[in-house]
C-alpha cells in the first residue's frame, strides 16, 4: 500500500511538471507569434521622399519604400534628428527608425542617414552588379558630370560575367542616386558597390543603396591574436 502511494505521488508530481512545461511551451509560442505585432510599432526603414516642410521639423511625403519589414501607415512623416539643410521639393533618401504611432522617422543614431538625391541623377541601365575594392587613379569632369577612374584590386562579387574583369573601371560619381563619400582623392583605397558593364569597363551608382567610399579595413589586432594563442596554450597545459 505504501509503495502504491509513493508511486501515485511521484506520478502526480510528474504530471504537474509536465503541465508546467506544457504551459511554458504554449506561453513561448504565443509570445513568438505576438512579439512581431508588439514590436511592429518601431522598426528600421529606408525610404525616398519629397520635402514638404523644410523648416524644423522637416517633413517629407514618401514616394518610394526602399526597404521595410512592414507596411507604413503614414504617407507623410517627420524627420527627427540631424538633417542637412534642405529646401522644399528636394528629394531625400532616408534611413532610420520608423515610429508608426507618431509618423516619425528618427535619424539620430547610426546607421541612420539623410541624403539629398540630385534632381538630375539619371540611370545608366548597366546590367551587371559589382562589389569590389580598388584605388582611385584619376578624377575628371566631362560635360558637367564627374567621374573616377578606379584600378580594381579585388573583386568580391560580379554577376553575369562573360569576359575577363576590367583592370580599370570608370565610375560616374556626380550626379548619382547612390552614396559617394566626401573628400575622396587620387590614391585613396576605396570600396565600390553598384552596377557594371564589362564591355564598356564602366561602373554606375544608379540605386539609392549603391556606394563609393573609403575601404574599411577589417584586420584583426595582433594583440588579440597573441592573447588568444597564449590563452589556448595555458588551457592545454592545465
Amino acid at each position: 500500500m505504501f509503495g502504491y502511494l509513493t508511486f501515485y505521488q511521484e506520478g502526480m508530481q510528474m504530471n504537474s511538471v509536465s503541465s508546467i512545461m506544457c504551459m511554458l511551451c504554449i506561453g513561448i509560442l504565443l509570445f513568438g507569434i505576438g512579439s512581431p505585432v508588439l514590436l511592429a510599432d518601431d522598426f528600421q526603414v529606408r525610404v525616398v521622399g519629397v520635402v514638404e516642410q523644410a523648416s524644423d521639423p522637416v517633413t517629407i511625403q514618401i514616394t518610394e519604400i526602399v526597404q521595410s519589414p512592414h507596411d507604413l501607415n503614414c504617407d507623410t512623416v517627420t524627420l527627427e534628428g540631424i538633417v542637412p539643410p534642405v529646401s522644399s521639393g528636394d528629394t531625400l533618401y532616408v534611413s532610420g527608425e520608423y515610429h508608426s504611432a507618431t509618423c516619425v522617422i528618427s535619424v539620430e543614431e547610426t546607421p541612420s542617414a539623410v541624403r539629398i538625391i540630385p534632381p538630375d541623377a539619371t540611370s545608366d541601365d548597366l546590367t551587371q552588379s559589382l562589389h569590389c575594392a580598388g584605388r582611385i587613379l584619376r578624377i575628371f569632369e566631362m560635360e558637367g558630370e564627374r567621374f573616377f577612374d578606379i584600378s580594381v584590386t579585388e573583386v568580391f562579387v560580379v554577376t553575369y560575367q562573360e569576359q575577363e574583369m576590367c583592370a580599370t573601371i570608370t565610375v560616374k560619381v556626380d550626379p548619382v542616386a547612390g552614396f559617394v563619400e566626401e573628400g575622396l582623392e587620387p590614391g585613396d583605397s576605396i570600396e565600390f558597390f553598384g552596377t557594371y558593364d564589362e564591355t564598356l569597363c564602366m561602373g554606375s551608382l544608379d540605386w539609392y543603396e549603391d556606394y563609393l567610399r573609403k575601404e574599411r579595413k577589417t584586420g584583426i589586432s595582433w594583440i588579440l591574436v597573441i592573447g588568444g594563442c597564449v590563452g589556448y596554450l595555458i588551457s592545454r597545459n592545465r
